[in-house]
C-alpha cells in the first residue's frame, strides 16, 4: 500500500512541482522534495526509534567504495555515451565497471571469511531459487522504471501533455498496484504461487499494448484499463515473489536477503533507465516498450524457476513436519 501511494503521489506531486516552475528551475526542484521528508524522519527517528545494540564489527567501508565505484563506472557511460558518440572512454568505463563488480564480489567473500560484516552477504544466493527470484525482482523493478520514464517523456514530448496531466495518467497504474497488493495474500495458496509468473506476463502485455497504440494518441477508454492491469501485474510480480524467496532462505537470513532485495532493484532501475532511456531517444517509445515487454517475459521465466524451488522446499518442510508429528 505504501508503494502504491508512493507511485501515485510521486507522479502527481512531481507534476505539480514541475508545472509550478519554482524559482525558474523547471524540473530540478523535484529532487528537493526528499530533503524536508528526510529531515523530518531524522528528527522523528531520533525521538521514536529505540537504540540499537552496539555492533562490535566495523562497517564494510571497502565494500561501499567498491560498489559505488563499479556502479558509477557502469552508469556514467550509459547516460552520456550516446550524447558523445560512444567514445573510447565510455567503453573503457563499462569494462572497468564490470571488473570492479568482480572485485567487489571477491572482497565481500573475504570480509565474510574474516568474520566481518559485509555490505552485501552474497552467501544468501546459494539456496536453489534465490538467484532466479532476485533476477525476476530486478527485471520487474527495472522495467517499471523504464516504462515510467518512456511513457512520461512520450506523453509530454510527443503528445503535448502538461506535467500534471502526465502524472495523473499514471493513477490507474497505482490503483491496480494497490488493488493487487492488498488482496493477493487472501488468495488460495496455489494462486499465490502462480502470481510471480503471471504478473510480469500481464505487465508485458500491457507494455506491448501501450507500445502499439500510444503512438497514435492517448485513448483513455483503452489506455486506462491497460495501465490498471499493468500495475496489478507489477504488484503480482513483486510482493508474492519476495514472500516466496523469504520462505526459501528462512528467517535467519532475512536481513541479508532484504539488503540484496533493496539494493538490486534500485541499481537495476538506475541502470535500466540509463541504458534503455538512450534506446528510447534513438528509436522512440514503440521499440523500447517492446524491449521492456521481452525483459518482463524473461522475468516471468526466472520467477517460474524460483517457484519450482519454493514448491520443493514447501513439500520438504511438509514431509518433515509429518514425520515429526508421526514420531510424536
Amino acid at each position: 500500500m505504501v508503494l502504491a501511494l508512493g507511485v501515485a503521489l510521486g507522479q502527481v506531486i512531481g507534476g505539480l512541482v514541475v508545472g509550478a516552475d519554482l524559482f525558474g528551475l523547471t524540473w530540478r526542484p523535484v529532487f528537493l522534495v526528499n530533503v524536508p521528508v528526510g529531515a523530518l524522519l531524522m528528527v522523528v527517528g531520533l525521538r521514536a526509534l529505540p537504540e540499537s545494540p552496539p555492533v562490535a564489527r566495523r562497517l564494510d567501508l571497502g565494500g561501499v567504495a567498491l560498489l559505488t565505484a563499479a556502479m558509477t563506472a557502469l552508469i556514467v557511460p550509459l547516460i552520456f555515451g550516446r550524447q558523445y558518440g560512444w567514445p573510447g572512454w565510455a567503453w573503457a568505463s563499462l569494462l572497468a565497471g564490470l571488473v570492479l563488480l568482480v572485485v567487489f564480489v571477491r572482497f565481500e567473500g573475504r570480509v565474510v571469511r574474516g568474520g566481518g560484516l559485509p555490505l552485501l552477504d552474497l552467501s544468501v544466493l546459494r539456496p536453489a531459487g534465490v538467484r532466479a527470484a532476485l533476477i525476476a525482482c530486478v527485471m520487474v523493478m527495472g522495467c517499471y522504471s523504464v516504462f515510467l520514464f518512456v511513457l512520461t517523456l512520450h506523453l509530454q514530448g510527443d503528445l503535448g501533455f502538461g506535467p500534471l496531466a502526465a502524472g495523473l495518467a499514471f493513477v490507474p497504474y497505482a490503483i491496480g498496484f494497490a488493488a493487487l497488493s492488498l488482496t493477493w495474500a487472501r488468495l488460495p495458496e496455489r494462486v499465490q504461487s502462480d502470481l510471480p509468473v503471471a504478473g510480469p506476463a500481464v505487465f508485458a502485455a500491457g507494455a506491448l499494448v501501450v507500445a502499439v497504440f500510444a503512438g497514435d494518441g492517448w485513448a483513455p477508454a483503452l489506455t486506462l484499463p491497460v495501465l490498471f492491469l499493468a500495475g496489478a501485474g507489477h504488484a503480482a510480480g513483486y510482493s508474492p515473489l519476495v514472500a516466496q524467496v523469504a520462505a526459501i532462505v528462512g528467517p535467519d537470513r532475512a536481513s541479508a536477503l532484504s539488503a540484496l532485495n533493496s539494493t538490486g532493484p534500485v541499481l537495476a532501475s538506475v541502470s535500466a533507465v540509463a541504458g534503455l532511456g538512450g534506446l528510447y531517444l534513438s528509436t522512440g517509445p514503440g521499440f523500447t516498450l517492446a524491449v521492456v515487454a521481452a525483459l518482463l517475459v524473461a522475468g516471468a521465466l526466472s520467477a517460474a524457476a524460483a517457484r519450482t524451488a519454493w514448491r520443493r522446499r514447501t513439500r520438504a518442510v511438509s514431509r518433515t513436519r509429518a514425520r515429526s508429528y508421526g514420531g510424536a
